[in-house]
């Protein structure tokens, strides 16, 4: 009897893992459960929802799911408490979890291995019980811990690594479930909701330079949030060989790019952000602003929580003489959001409202691919077409290859 499927949870890996049962593996039915918060737009990361759509995925809630018997369930990163006891009969139920349990149960897993000064993590996968993160193990899998890898490092391990091993296990589950090993009391730790106040991060500076170095890169996810340090916003820390001698937390000293400050035993060099800046100053079209902090923002690729990039604003604001700074800094005319929507997609749009075709120009004369495609299958070309301007149309179809 061919297997009823269903995925719960958020983001890129719930999103990949239901692409890879509707698509590759033969079942009866899937279904998706999506998060509470989950509005149908994929951002940075894609939405469940509008994966599930795309793919004819029948959505149901939580409580649809008890009810289906002989479920096979799997919860990957799912915001809901799941009562195994209000399953049918027969209901298989799995969890992916972000570290090596059994220790680091409950949330921020990227956070809390870096604050404690760990050299290894991973993911778990596990049978679902009554308790938080507490069910038998199927699998495990490790990520090394590098001395200056951030949390938002870690996540993006964790999200990769997790979706290998649910795209390994998932078919060896469903044809005949695995009891799994009993985790044990001794080394369980668990951090709950309340364990980090996100609206107030203050970094003790009485504390030695690996202790604050790991709170700088523990706090570091670009798409969440950064750290402050003296009321500096700062993106990486480097531990110096120099003895600090001043008192803990006073600045050494301070460049554009740069501030040093001592601790507990070594010196700290501490590396300013200007990514909020540089978002800022292409909003606010000021070019002398963009040119000024561009130095300092070595990432042109990371993503807003809308999942733009700083490319794409300065397309969709059609600021020509932005865009070409930002492509001689390196950011990627090709880069897309999670949609498929291209830089030169943003750029058309701003063209046909404007009647300004020079940034559209320029993308094409830079290597702007006129072929892509978003996840609907359409390309710039078909976008144009169905607005009905005929001068982008005309441009845009000049450089179309077969």
């Amino acid at each position: 009897m061919k297997p009823i499927i269903c995925i719960a949870g958020k983001n890129d890996i719930a999103a990949n893992v239901l692409t890879f049962v509707a698509k590759h593996y033969d079942v009866a039915q899937v279904f998706a459960v999506a998060n509470r918060d989950d509005t149908g737009h994929s951002t940075w990361q894609q939405s469940l929802t509008a994966t599930a759509q795309r793919l004819g995925v029948e959505l149901i809630i939580l409580e649809q799911a008890y009810a289906i018997p002989q479920l096979h369930f799997f919860s990957v990163e799912f915001d809901r408490i799941v009562l195994p006891q209000r399953f049918s009969s027969g209901a298989q139920l799995y969890n992916i979890h972000f570290s090596l349990l059994p220790r680091y149960k409950g949330v921020y897993t990227a956070i809390w291995p870096i604050l404690n000064g760990e050299t290894e993590t991973g993911v778990t996968l596990h049978r679902m019980e009554a308790g938080i993160d507490t069910g038998p193990i199927i699998h495990q899998r490790k990520i090394t811990l590098g001395p200056n890898d951030t949390a938002r490092d870690v996540y993006h391990s964790c999200l990769a690594l997790g979706h290998e091993v649910l795209c390994e296990f998932i078919p060896q589950l469903v044809a005949k479930p695995l009891a799994g090993t009993l985790q044990p009391a001794m080394g369980s730790t668990y951090y709950g909701p309340k364990s980090i106040d996100f609206a107030n991060l203050p970094i003790d500076l009485r504390q030695t330079a690996f202790q604050v170095h790991n709170a700088v890169r523990a706090f570091t996810f670009q798409e969440y949030q950064l750290p402050s340090v003296l009321g500096r916003r700062v993106r990486a820390s480097h531990i110096t060989t120099t003895a600090s001698t001043a008192k803990p937390g006073t600045i050494l000293a301070e460049d554009a790019e740069f501030f040093s400050i001592s601790t507990i035993d070594f010196d700290l060099q501490l590396v300013k952000d200007y990514s909020i800046e540089l978002l800022q100053a292409i909003d606010a079209g000021d070019e002398k602003q963009v040119e000024a902090v561009l130095p300092y923002v070595p990432d042109l690729e990371v993503r807003t929580r809308q999942g733009w990039t700083p490319l794409m604003k300065a397309a969709y604001a059609n600021h020509l003489p932005i865009a070409k700074a930002l492509l001689a800094a390196g950011a990627d005319v090709n880069a897309t959001t999670k949609k498929g929507t291209s830089v030169l997609m943003y750029a058309k749009t701003a063209a046909a409202q404007s009647g300004n075709l020079a940034l559209v120009e320029y993308l094409l004369l830079t290597g702007a691919d006129v072929n892509a495609k978003d996840i609907t299958g359409k390309s710039v070309l078909d976008y144009a077409e169905l607005e009905g301007n005929p001068a982008v149309v005309a441009l845009l179809a000049s450089r179309i290859t077969s």
